[in-house]
C-alpha cells in the first residue's frame, strides 16, 4: 500500500519499515498460490465445490479466449 493511503488511513511513517518487511515476507508464500497443484487445494477450501466450479469454468473461459484471439504474427 502506498504511504499516501497509509497516512489517509492514520498510519504513521514509523510503521512503514514494519509493514515493508511484513510485505515482502508474505510474497513467498502467496506465490505459492499461483501453482495449481498448491493454490487449487487452498482456494478449495473456503469456496466450496459450486464456488470453485466457477472458478475451473471461468479458467476454461479464458483459455478459449486466448485460443480465438488471433495473434498479431498470425494476423499478418
Amino acid at each position: 500500500m502506498p504511504g499516501i493511503a497509509r497516512r489517509r488511513w492514520g498510519i504513521p511513517a514509523v510503521a512503514d519499515p514494519v509493514l515493508n518487511v511484513a510485505f515482502q515476507m508474505t510474497r513467498p508464500p502467496l506465490a505459492l498460490l499461483s501453482v495449481p497443484a498448491i493454490g487449487d487445494r487452498v482456494n478449495r477450501w473456503p469456496l466450496g465445490p459450486d464456488g470453485f466450479a466457477l472458478v475451473e469454468n471461468a479458467r476454461m473461459l479464458q483459455k478459449q479466449q486466448k485460443q480465438a484471439v488471433p495473434t498479431p504474427e498470425l494476423a499478418a
